[in-house]
């Protein structure tokens, strides 16, 4: 926990908007004032946190908007309690190619200290000083987890996520930053329903028993061991609920290296075997330590129910023993259900991505936003250009959030339509709609959408659904459809209360298609 957050300057007044002061930097969410801005540079950030930790992991984020506010150079500095300082990384000639993208840095090893300081600057030519949306420090509790091996893996696993931090993978949740986590599947659900070729009655320890396989700790009687020689051993586990794996892993067991699998398969299934897919193959891995993990990646981004461990042993003569297996899966920390996000959620969730495409789970379904290069807008009205001279409907498939990337139309009338087609047909499940960057009484607030089946004709899949923008700027809400549908096009019909402006306006339109 921040116990003090400090800066080297801030902006008089909170800026343009107002509202750009430090403690935005602690803070969730993309708006144009959640950001600190420095007029001057090159400046500083510093966290001092209530208790010495091991930080692993740092990351900045992005403003808004002016990229040639973004900082080119930044370094971490660590102090610890007895006021000793090290630098502990960094980054020379860094680039957002975004606005609220995050960049994070992986640290070779954990540094603890108690007071972090970000130094930043940026080319001596560019003006109006430095500004970020955001900082993040990531720590883990055990130095000994952050292995090379381990740095190497997380940091493979979650190459183009915008939070990709973790804390420990012996628990049965990873914390995300923003309220998500990893959740350890394969503890969550599956102990009652665990299954193994061979089994010691208990083995030396007497404690040697297939439940051990997803029971966290290192300890010698921690492990499973299967006896049975010359054959090979499986480990076999049901969920009450599909999710789909994100990555796995594999721990060694106190003792004896010799029993260490040669090699192993992990399949998965959703229709209790009768057809099944190898997510993963692994010949000849090298532990170079006991009570050791190894982690890989799964790329399927499939739902499945059920999963198996074919492991082989090193010798014919040799048994096969491990501490412990580990399957995790993309969740809401507060959510007792994997990857399911109710539409709140799903709304914040949306937010943060600012290009396409972009995938979510839902209810069960992959949906996947279907890039603008196969969609083309039309609308029922627009200005020529209106206030920034850029306000045009192509801007609705953009995703940049700068204040002339919208659509803007103050044609005088009740209503206003936006038409959207499509590449192919495809199977349509959601879309969501993003305001713009100002006047919030130009937002819709009741919509209804219709589809063009086979024949061209329209079905009315939503009629009269009100929607309400809170006043938010850059604000998205889905809207989800009952069941998903065959479609090439999709009309949004939008209306307004009387006593709203005569005019409407749009930041983006995103279509999700289900890819279960």
């Amino acid at each position: 926990a921040v116990k003090k957050l400090s800066v080297k300057g801030t902006v008089s007044g909170g800026g343009g908007t107002k509202q750009e002061y430090p403690e935005n930097l602690l803070r969730w969410g993309d708006s144009p004032g959640n950001k600190w801005l420095d007029p001057n540079h090159p400046s500083w950030i510093q966290l001092k946190l209530k208790q010495n930790s091991n930080v692993v992991i740092y990351g900045l984020k992005s403003g808004n908007d002016c990229p040639h506010r973004d900082p080119s150079f930044c370094s971490l500095n660590i102090e610890d309690g007895s006021g000793r300082e090290t630098k502990a990384h960094d980054i020379h000639g860094m680039i957002f190619p975004e606005r609220y993208q995050w960049k994070f840095f992986f640290l070779r090893n954990p540094e603890p200290g108690t007071t972090f300081r970000i130094d930043l600057s940026k080319g001596r030519n560019l003006p109006e000083g430095i500004q970020l949306s955001q900082i993040a420090l990531i720590t883990v509790e055990d130095p000994k987890l952050w292995t090379p091996e381990f740095r190497a893996n997380i940091k493979s696993t979650f190459e183009g996520l915008e939070n990709d931090a973790v804390n420990d993978f012996d628990d049965f949740e990873i914390a995300l930053p923003d309220g998500y986590c990893l959740r350890q599947v394969s503890r969550a659900q599956a102990s009652t329903s665990l299954m193994v070729r061979g089994s010691a009655q208990g083995g030396g320890t007497h404690l040697e028993y297939r439940c051990n396989l997803f029971r966290c700790g290192s300890h010698p009687g921690g492990k499973w061991l299967d006896p049975v020689y010359g054959e090979k051993s499986w480990v076999d586990f049901s969920l009450d609920e599909s999710t789909p794996p994100i990555f796995y892993g594999v721990k060694t067991a106190n003792d004896c290296p010799e029993r260490d699998p040669a090699s192993w398969v992990l399949l998965a299934t959703r229709d209790d075997w009768h057809t099944h897919e190898v997510l993963h193959e692994v010949d000849s891995p090298q532990f170079s330590s006991r009570y050791e993990w190894k982690f890989f990646p799964l790329t399927s981004g499939k739902l499945f129910n059920r999963f198996r461990f074919v492991f082989t042993a090193q010798r014919n003569d040799v048994a096969l023993q491990l501490a412990q297996v580990a399957i995790y899966s993309l969740a809401l920390k507060q959510d007792p259900l994997f990857c399911e996000l109710d539409q709140q959620t799903l709304s914040d969730r949306i937010a943060q991505y600012s290009a396409q495409p972009t995938e979510f789970w839902y209810q069960g379904n992959k949906l996947c936003a279907i890039p603008a290069k196969d969609m083309t807008v039309k609308v029922s009205a627009s200005v020529n250009g209106g206030g920034t001279g850029g306000e045009f409907p192509i801007n609705l498939l953009t995703p940049a959030k700068e204040p002339w990337t919208k659509w803007y139309s103050n044609v005088n009338q009740e209503k206003a339509w936006i038409r959207v087609e499509l590449s192919s047909r495809r199977q349509i499940s959601m879309i969501s709609l993003t305001s713009a960057n100002d006047v919030p009484s130009r937002d819709p607030t009741e919509i209804s959408i219709k589809v063009a089946n086979i024949d061209g004709e329209w079905i009315k899949i939503v009629d009269s659904h009100e929607i309400d923008f809170e006043q938010r700027r850059y604000y998205t809400i889905p809207i989800v459809f009952g069941e998903p549908v065959m479609t090439d096009c999709l009309k949004v019909t939008m209306r307004r209360r009387p006593e709203k402006r005569p005019e409407f306006q749009l930041c983006q339109i995103s279509v999700f298609a289900t890819n279960s």
